[in-house]
């Protein structure tokens, strides 16, 4: 079974794949996903108690 996410340095990284026959209908919503995510991780570091 593959791994869905990891963490390491108190960071956790998911891992999105998709199942082959799917894949070309669900590009899309996993692009807007990671561009979701992306956006949260970068609005996160501006509140980061350093």
């Amino acid at each position: 079974m593959p791994r869905l996410a990891t963490k390491h340095a108190g960071q956790t990284t998911l891992y999105l794949t998709t199942m082959h026959a799917a894949r070309t209908a669900l590009m899309p919503f996993i692009a807007n996903i990671r561009a979701a995510l992306s956006h949260v991780r970068k609005v996160a570091e501006q509140f980061a108690l350093n």
